[in-house]
């Protein structure tokens, strides 16, 4: 039995949770009501979540305001509470990651929009409540790309980013987070815009996307094991579409909700499926009753 649930936030509303019970694959969608402050009536924010360890909770970053840019972090305790923590000392941004390391009790924040250039990555250090620059050397994922347009994802070592970069559709880029280095490739496919990812176990799933015409990407997924000496992009299921969502539940699970124009099981943005990696299995969940903002302007987590 292992019960998981996987958060939304949208421009307009965050309490919505899903409680999946994996042995029965028994789900449903519950209410969540939170104290404190109304942080959640902004557009696309980011939002990540730790867990099993001193800095529990899910984070939440930037995003828009009716004409106010943001750049306050926020934590959601595990008491249901909002919790404000240190802003990131620069301009606000929205449409960008907000990616959670537990291991390094760290936060890091890159892409997105910005009034001014917001191509500089921030690292907030929990321990401390200190934020800084990261430091960077090499192809940096550009300022002003979307975090529609591209997915970040982390892993033990490494941040991994694929989509659009300054046009660059079949490109995907690497961070060290020791060394600061980005390092550039490219993706065994044409081209991918508005895909959907996660990372589990250090093992990074893109789904989706389209090309530079506007064509959907086959129904497949992209698989990238950094545990490898030398890893090497693979291929196994999918869902054709745009801008999925993706959460690693633990285990073995994969929540994916969604779907921008698709025409599978995800389409008209009601849909929910969740993914066996071992099994290499995707299994489609009825909620077709369920509400489910508008998928450019969702952001999920898995807590």
């Amino acid at each position: 039995m292992y019960p998981f649930m996987l958060c939304i936030a949208s421009a307009v509303n965050i309490p919505a949770k899903l409680s999946n019970h994996l042995s029965t694959q028994a789900t449903q969608w519950i209410s969540y009501e939170v104290d404190g402050p109304l942080v959640h009536q902004r557009a696309n924010p980011a939002i990540c979540a730790i867990t099993g360890g001193t800095h529990d909770g899910i984070f939440l970053q930037g995003g828009k305001q009716g004409d106010v840019w943001k750049n306050d972090l926020w934590k959601l305790n595990e008491t249901g509470t909002w919790v404000e923590l240190d802003s990131v000392p620069e301009q606000g941004r929205w449409k960008h990651h907000l990616l959670c390391d537990a291991e390094r009790k760290e936060l890091y924040v890159l892409g997105g929009k910005g009034i001014a250039d917001v191509s500089n990555m921030w690292v907030y250090n929990l321990d401390k409540s200190e934020w800084k620059v990261a430091s960077s050397t090499g192809p940096a994922p550009s300022a002003d790309v979307q975090g529609t347009d591209f997915i970040a994802v982390s892993t033990t070592r490494h941040i991994v980013t694929a989509g659009t970069n300054d046009g660059a559709y079949s490109d995907w880029l690497l961070y060290d987070k020791t060394t600061g280095e980005w390092k550039q490739d490219r993706l065994p496919e044409l081209g991918i815009e508005d895909p959907g990812g996660t990372a589990a176990n250090d093992v990074v799933y893109i789904v989706g996307g389209s090309v530079a015409s506007g064509d959907f990407l086959p129904s497949q997924t992209l698989v990238l094991n950094m545990s490898e000496p030398n890893p090497q992009w693979s291929k196994k299921k999918g869902f054709a579409g745009e801008e999925h969502h993706l959460s690693y539940l633990g285990g073995d699970i994969i929540a994916v909700v969604g779907d921008r124009g698709g025409k599978g099981p995800l389409a008209q943005n009601n849909g929910l499926a969740l993914y066996n990696m071992t099994l290499d299995v995707w299994t489609e969940v009825n909620q077709s009753t369920v509400w489910i903002p508008s998928t450019s302007e969702m952001r999920t987590t898995a807590y």
